[in-house]
């Protein structure tokens, strides 16, 4: 109704329903109409009365398959907003007459009269970025000149893309990318699914990217070069990403520096790169004239699945690099090669990765060294590693020997090493080398020695003071399934002031950890999930109890757990209790009248477990949550007409509806 009163409407946002466009339609003087996100399959032909309309947002319209006919006689129209209409086919036909437009997101490429990429030529507005879509179906490297690209100068981002088909033979995709030429104002370039075997010709001059700020390439699998932007100024951000054939991000070096014999300056600005899934990427640079420095100003640099890289860039002195991610290198052996040549023969201790914050290293198989020189050689002498390292991720880098004491780490993730010799050298870890650690996490270290202190320094015993949060997963030498070592307890001594401590999937928990948690007296939050062993027995010889501090307590996917601890009474601070997918779990421990802080209860997929022993139902009162699910019995002694209703029904928020028993 008040649309249909709103003739003098001038702007209107309405995302979530479709059917208001043709209530909109009586808006004449509708300057701005935004239907984006809506569930819209195409805009009603009458859309073209809305003759004053200067902006339309249809972005993620995923349903949108198609535009009016006669949209080309909205002339007005100066923005027109298409990005993520990913089931739209084509443009309306002669899209071209609506030469006022300045900003278009998306131009879809179709085949039929008046669809083609012809339709650009005289839309000489347009700024900002452009996206063009369905490559596949220009008709040859002719139609895509008529585009007109490279006179439209204030573009400033290009997408190319070519759609799933991939008949055309690499000459046609080739000259089609040769047509389309954008003018050297263009900042941001990006290519996807370009299946030629090389680069066109614009893409070999350097002058054509002295604006460019950043370039992707995504999924062309046949390319075997990329532009040659490795002298580019301006250039700030370059992904590679599903490149199968490129070996090499720098060719003909000596042919493109002109003769010079000064050392070559490679992406001197580049500040992120990343290089996914490029199986024959070998070297970084060939045919180079001397040795060739190389991302000088790199803040990010990511490499994953890359087989055939043996080596990383030559950053490891670098003062801008703060990221580093290494993923799936299969012959990466080490992290810095040829130290003694790239130190010159510095003889003061030198500082690697002197500004690098985060770093994960991610299925290294080969890895086995930090550092070397050039015979190959184990490189530790008069270094200074990581001083600035803040956050660092191992996981599954089965050869790696050691870690090194890194004095400002906050948060560690060791997963997946072994105790496994390495020349002479034993891998082992020793926590008192991070003594700002906050968030640690362990697994999958079985067979890996544990060592509180730095026995090189020999350290008096004491805790990490700033570590809170401790993760194990997976089998692991801090637990074991009868009795701890000296050594042992002196490592759960160095975990005392962790607040929080999850252990997940350990194979080797058999019992409740009581002996390895009795000095937390700091623990709030204690969650152990996926213990397929841990039955939860205590033996009569042991006393120590959970730490009282405890005030929230998860145990989850442990099928064969048949009992909590029977002292969990004591948990005096103890807010919440989470029990679920304890198939085996039957009944509760008595004595938990005990839990005067209890405000949250849930128990799902216990079925064998009928009913709360007496202590708990004392409590029950005094839940403001209270969760029962797959518990059959327990739901039904809870729901309205069970004994226990009469005690929930203050609780605010509870729930006891589904009755199923778990497969």
């Amino acid at each position: 109704e008040l649309l249909q009163v709103s003739a003098s409407l001038r702007a209107l946002c309405w995302p979530s329903y479709s059917v208001v466009i043709s209530k909109a339609i009586n808006a004449k003087h509708l300057r701005y109409l935004d239907l984006s996100g809506s569930d819209i399959v195409r805009l009603p032909d009458s859309i073209w009365v809305l003759y004053n309309l200067q902006t339309l947002r249809l972005m993620d319209c995923r349903k949108l398959r198609q535009l009016p006919e006669d949209m080309a006689r909205l002339r007005k129209l100066i923005h027109l907003y298409l990005s993520g209409c990913e089931s739209l086919k084509s443009m309306s036909p002669n899209f071209g007459l609506l030469n006022n437009l300045h900003i278009l997101t998306t131009f879809v490429v179709g085949t039929g009269d008046g669809l083609g990429i012809e339709q650009l030529k005289d839309l000489q507005n347009l700024s900002n970025r452009l996206e063009i879509l369905n490559m596949d179906k220009i008709k040859s490297g002719e139609n895509a000149k008529e585009a007109n690209l490279s006179q439209k100068q204030n573009l400033s981002e290009l997408l190319f893309s070519w759609g799933q088909k991939i008949d055309d033979e690499p000459t046609d995709v080739e000259e089609v990318l040769q047509g389309l030429e954008p003018h050297s104002n263009i900042q941001k370039l990006e290519i996807r699914g370009y299946h030629g075997l090389e680069i066109s010709q614009w893409m070999r001059k350097p002058q054509m990217f002295d604006c460019l700020r950043e370039l992707e390439m995504f999924g062309c699998p046949k390319c075997k070069s990329i532009p040659v932007i490795w002298f580019s100024v301006s250039l700030e951000i370059l992904v590679l990403q599903s490149m199968d054939n490129l070996t090499t991000l720098c060719s003909n070096l000596g042919v493109e520096a002109g003769g010079s014999i000064t050392p070559l300056q490679l992406f001197p600005n580049l500040k992120k790169l990343c290089l996914i899934k490029l199986p024959s990427l070998e070297i970084w640079a060939e045919n180079s004239v001397g040795e060739p420095r190389m991302f000088s100003s790199l803040e990010k640099l990511e490499i994953s699945d890359c087989p055939r890289c043996k080596s990383i860039p030559a950053v490891w002195f670098s003062v801008s690099l703060e990221f580093l991610v290494l993923r799936k290198m299969d012959n990466l052996t080490t992290l810095c090669n040829n130290l003694d040549v790239e130190a010159g023969g510095c003889i003061t201790p030198m500082q690697i990765f002197p500004r690098l914050k985060k770093m994960r290293l991610i299925e290294l198989p080969s890895l086995e060294m930090w550092a070397e020189n050039s015979m190959g050689e184990p490189s530790c002498d008069n270094l200074v590693t990581f001083p600035m390292l803040e956050e660092l991720e191992i996981k599954n880098c089965p050869k790696l020997a050691s870690i090194p004491a890194i004095p400002v780490v906050s948060e560690l993730r060791i997963v997946g090493v072994h105790s496994t010799a390495v020349g002479s050298v034993f891998m082992s870890i020793r926590l008192g080398s991070w003594p700002f650690l906050v968030r640690l996490s362990l697994g999958s270290l079985e067979d890996i020695p544990m060592l509180p202190l730095d026995a090189q320094q020999n350290q008096s015993e004491r805790p990490l003071e700033k570590l809170e949060s401790l993760t194990l997963e997976g089998p692991n030498s801090l637990i074991r399934s009868s009795g701890l070592s000296g050594s042992q307890l002196m490592v759960w001594k160095c975990f005392r002031f962790v607040r929080d401590l999850m252990i997940d999937g350990c194979s080797n928990l058999v019992r409740w950890p009581t002996v390895e948690l009795w000095c937390m007296d700091r623990l709030c939050i204690l969650c152990i999930t996926n213990c397929d062993y841990l039955k939860g027995n205590i033996s009569s010889s042991e006393e120590k109890t959970l730490p009282l501090s405890l005030e929230h307590l998860t145990i989850q996917n442990c099928r064969s757990v048949v009992a909590l601890p029977s002292n969990l009474g004591k948990l005096a601070k103890l807010r919440s209790l989470y029990v679920s997918d304890c198939r085996s779990l039957k009944v509760l421990p008595d004595g938990m009248c005990g839990l005067t802080s209890l405000r949250e209860l849930e128990i799902w997929g216990c079925p064998g477990m009928e009913e709360f022993p007496h202590g708990l139902l004392e409590r029950l009162p005094a839940l403001e949550y209270c969760s029962i699910h797959l518990c059959p019995e327990l739901q039904r002694r809870c729901r309205e007409g069970g004994e226990y209703f009469h005690l929930l029904s203050s609780v605010p928020r509870k729930y006891f509806e589904r009755i199923g028993i778990p497969k």
